[in-house]
């Protein structure tokens, strides 16, 4: 009895700590989605969907990207998941055979239409 007490006590103090630790991630996040942040823009951390920006791949264009480039610069924009390969089902053509499919293996956060400014 004394082993499963004390099991049942470490699993609820594990579950615990993982909320705090996912709470603290999202510190900058409220219950809307939008998210605010400061980080310095580098253009060279461009993908084809965006920049990566503060764990973020917030959609930028060419142009303004030349403009914000070495700047300290904070953004605020509303969230969108999108899920990675490791989150959507297996598909199989009509011979059984897994269909290989590319992208991103883990889930990736957007913000699509973001306000920036510039802070130095």
């Amino acid at each position: 009895m004394k082993k499963i007490i004390t099991i049942l006590l470490l699993l609820a103090t594990n579950n615990i700590l993982a909320q705090q630790a996912d709470t603290a991630k999202e510190k900058n996040r409220d219950s809307s989605g939008l998210v605010t942040f400061t980080v310095k823009f580098n253009k060279n951390t461009a993908t084809k969907d965006g920049y990566y920006l503060g764990g973020y791949v917030v959609d930028i264009n060419y142009a303004q990207a030349e403009k914000l480039h070495g700047k300290k610069i904070k953004i605020t924009g509303r969230v969108a998941i999108e899920k990675g390969l490791e989150n959507q089902p297996m598909e199989y053509d009509k011979e059984g055979r897994l269909i290989i499919k590319q992208g991103r293996l883990k889930n990736t956060r957007h913000i699509n239409s973001p306000v920036i400014e510039i802070i130095e």
